[in-house]
C-alpha cells in the first residue's frame, strides 16, 4: 500500500497560550475557589512545559465542511488522482457531524463520488491509523483500489463538549481532566492510499482497563458504560482526559510498540507522533533509538487528534523533510487506552 498524497488544512485565527490563560480568567472568575491570580500562573506555565506555542480554532465564517473540502483537493491533487477513480471514503474523525448516516456519506456526496464505498471509523486519536490499516485490509480483495482517508477536527465551537466547559475552573482538582483541553486545536486532514506495493507493518497495545481516562460523551455517560467516577453524568456531550495518568500509563505500551516497530532495523529515521507534550515524546523517542528523529505539528497546531499524525507527513512531504524513498514511522497513543506503531510507504514525492 502507497501513501500517494496527503493534505491538512488549518483554520485562519491563531490562538496562542497566553489567549488560553486569558479565556480560563474570563469564565472562571467569580467561580474558582482559590486564588484565581495563582491558579493562571499555575496553569500557564504547565501549558509552555508541553511545548505548546500556538493553535489554530476556526472563525464563526469559516466552517468545517468547507476546510474539508480544501483538504480533500489537496490531497487528490497531490496525488494525481480524481474523485471518480477513489473507491473508498473512509471518516477517521473524533468530531463528526452526524451519527447517521456515516460522515463518509457526505464527503462523497461532495466531491461527486456517487458509487464510492463509504464508512466511518471510530478509534479516538488512533482513528487515521486504524483507518490505514482497515483499507490495506480491504486491498486486499481489491489490489489496486484507491482509499481517501478523511479527518475534520473541531471541537472548539461554542457551547461544545470542550468550550466553556473546560475552561471553567471552579476547583483545583478540576485541572486534573479539563487541562489536556488547552492544548486542542482544529484541523481537516485528507490522505490517498493505493492499494499496491508493499504491506504496512503494524504494532498494537490495547489497555481496556483504563477506557475512562479519556472521553467525550455524547450522552450521559454511565447510561453506556460501566460506573466510573472518571465519567461525567452531564445530560449532554463533555470531555474528559485526565492527562497525568494517561502519561503514566501509556509510556510503557508505547515504548514497546515502537521498539517493535524498529525490528532491530535502523532504517526509518523519522517518526511522526500523535504528540500532546512535546519534551516527553522527543525523550521517549530518544530512548528507543538514539537514529530517530521526532517531527511533530505539535507546537504551532496542538493536538489536532486523528489529524495529528497525516498533518506531520503533510507538513514534512511540503518541506522536503522526508525524501520519496524514506520509510517515516508513525507513533500514536490513544484513549482506550492503546498504543500503535507503523511504517508509512509512500509513493513518489
Amino acid at each position: 500500500m502507497y501513501l500517494a498524497g496527503v493534505a491538512c488544512v488549518v483554520p485562519e485565527a491563531m490562538v496562542r497560550n497566553h489567549e488560553i490563560v486569558e479565556l480560563i480568567d474570563y469564565h472562571s472568575r467569580g467561580i474558582y475557589d482559590g486564588n484565581l491570580r495563582s491558579m493562571l500562573t499555575e496553569v500557564g506555565a504547565k501549558i509552555a512545559r508541553t511545548g505548546i506555542v500556538s493553535r489554530h480554532w476556526r472563525t464563526s465564517k469559516e466552517r468545517p465542511f468547507a476546510l474539508l473540502r480544501r483538504a480533500c483537493d489537496e490531497a487528490l491533487a497531490k496525488s494525481g488522482v480524481t474523485a471518480s477513480e477513489v473507491d473508498f471514503v473512509i471518516y477517521a474523525g473524533v468530531d463528526r457531524g452526524f451519527a447517521e448516516p456515516a460522515n463518509a456519506c457526505f464527503v462523497a456526496k461532495e466531491l461527486g463520488m456517487r458509487d464510492a464505498r463509504t464508512f466511518d471509523v471510530a478509534d479516538a486519536c488512533l482513528g487515521w491509523s486504524t483507518a490505514t490499516e482497515i483499507a490495506q485490509g480491504m486491498f486486499a480483495s481489491a489490489p489496486g483500489a484507491i482509499a481517501l482517508v478523511v479527518s475534520a477536527e473541531f471541537p472548539m465551537r461554542p457551547n461544545g463538549a470542550v468550550l466553556p466547559e473546560c475552561f471553567t475552573i471552579a476547583t483545583h482538582e478540576e485541572l486534573d481532566w479539563k487541562f489536556p483541553a488547552f492544548t486542542l486545536g482544529e484541523a481537516a486532514t485528507a490522505s490517498v492510499l493505493v492499494g499496491d506495493g508493499p504491506a504496512w507493518q503494524y504494532s498494537h497495545e490495547a489497555h481496556n482497563e483504563f477506557a475512562d481516562l479519556c472521553s467525550v460523551a455524547l450522552a450521559p455517560a454511565n447510561d453506556y458504560a460501566g460506573a466510573s467516577a472518571r465519567l461525567s453524568d452531564e445530560p449532554r456531550g463533555s470531555f474528559r482526559a485526565y492527562g497525568s495518568e494517561l502519561a503514566l500509563q501509556t509510556y510503557k505500551p508505547a515504548v514497546r510498540v515502537l521498539r517493535d516497530a524498529l525490528m532491530g532495523d535502523d532504517s526509518p529515521r523519522i517518526v511522526f507522533p500523535h504528540s500532546v507534550i512535546g519534551p516527553y515524546i522527543e525523550s521517549v523517542v530518544r530512548r528507543v533509538s538514539p537514529h530517530l528523529t521526532v517531527f511533530s505539528t505539535f507546537s504551532d497546531m496542538g493536538n489536532v487528534a486523528t489529524s495529528s499524525l497525516p498533518s506531520c507527513v503533510a507538513r514534512a512531504r511540503d518541506q522536503r523533510i522526508i525524501q520519496p524513498d524514506d520509510v517515516p514511522l508513525a507513533w500514536v497513543a490513544a484513549s482506550g487506552l492503546k498504543v500503535s506503531a507503523f511504517r508509512i510507504v509512500q509513493a513518489s514525492l
